[in-house]
């Protein structure tokens, strides 16, 4: 009997994990001609996606590590209410941009990464969340390689829809003015507590959309959810890798300073139900 529960009981959770990866790629596919109807957010509700195993390597010249097992399960937290008419003020953008650096792999075997400067600027904006809603908080962080032509928007917000297993999303858009520099795909981002320290990615799916833009969701697992909330907080670093559709690896990394942690922590406190 008890074997015949265990194997009712993985028949059941594969079920539920088909149809959540299912419902990622079709939702992806139908978004990749038309980013302008991207989701409120989206992730999986269930185990977390290994941090960029193709770049083992590579990551370690700059640092990152696995997530930690996936928790047991926990009931996902209750919808936001409705009719809440909070309406955040934005926050200027940050005359001084923090630091942050592109790491690109050099091609000859056994170089270092090649380092180039870049800079992000933090804010705290209000966006329009759909007919007839409330404007929705969003922090934004805007990253600036001017030597290598790239930039990346990126956008946290909390994920509204109750119909998406995810606490919040991450909407990551690149803009590169060099073709070979075009981002074919992303990992889980990772927070750390200095620059040269090791990351640990968050607890959440990468979702690409298209060339050059990406969605992680987040998991909303209770367990993650506090998981993921201490890193956003209280973490100063954080590492994007990332691979260009050449095929070359890099890893993008930026600091929240003193102007990412208070918009971030702004943002969090908006967010409490």
């Amino acid at each position: 009997k008890r074997d015949r529960s265990r194997l009712v009981r993985n028949g059941i959770v594969a079920a539920v994990l088909a149809a959540v990866v299912g419902a990622i790629a079709v939702t992806a596919w139908s978004l990749r001609d038309n980013p302008a109807a991207l989701p409120t957010g989206f992730a999986e509700n269930g185990p977390n996606r290994p941090a960029e195993n193709q770049d083992s390597k590579f990551a370690d010249r700059v640092g990152g590590e696995r997530a930690p097992p996936a928790p047991v399960p926990a009931p996902a937290p209750a919808a936001a209410p409705q009719g809440s008419t909070a309406r955040p003020s934005p926050t200027p953008d940050i005359a001084v941009a923090q630091r942050g650096t592109l790491y690109e792999e050099n091609g000859a075997p056994g170089s270092p990464p090649k380092a180039t400067q870049a800079r992000v600027v933090w804010r705290l904006d209000a966006v329009n969340a759909g007919q007839g809603q409330p404007l929705q908080t969003v922090v934004r962080g805007d990253v600036d390689v001017p030597e290598a032509g790239l930039s990346l928007a990126m956008v946290l917000r909390r994920n509204t829809d109750a119909t998406l297993p995810a606490s919040h999303i991450l909407e990551l858009t690149f803009t590169s003015t060099d073709p070979n520099r075009t981002v074919r795909d992303v990992g889980l981002i990772q927070f750390k507590d200095d620059e040269s320290g090791r990351g640990s990615p968050v607890s959440g799916l990468p979702v690409p959309v298209r060339d050059n833009l990406f969605l992680i969701g987040l998991s909303n697992l209770k367990a993650d959810i506090e998981r993921n909330t201490d890193l956003l907080l209280k973490r100063n670093w954080i590492d994007l890798p990332i691979r260009y559709a050449n095929g070359n690896r890099a890893i993008l990394t930026f600091e929240k300073g003193n102007a990412g942690e208070k918009v971030l922590r702004e943002a969090f406190e908006q967010w409490q139900p």
